[in-house]
């Protein structure tokens, strides 16, 4: 949540239309580095303007 900035419904939302992988143990859930890049590379986009 820190690292994108976001809240945890957020986080919740994204796992469950299945943008953002993660792996699960019990109650937390686990997000790996090259799970939040691929997400980032696929849904990020640079700002429009100089």
């Amino acid at each position: 949540m820190t690292l994108l900035g976001v809240k945890d419904r957020y986080l919740k939302r994204l796992r469950d239309n299945g943008l953002l992988g993660y792996s699960h143990h019990g109650d937390k859930y686990w997000y790996t580095q090259a799970d939040i890049d691929r997400f980032l590379s696929q849904c990020h986009y640079a700002p429009f303007g100089p």
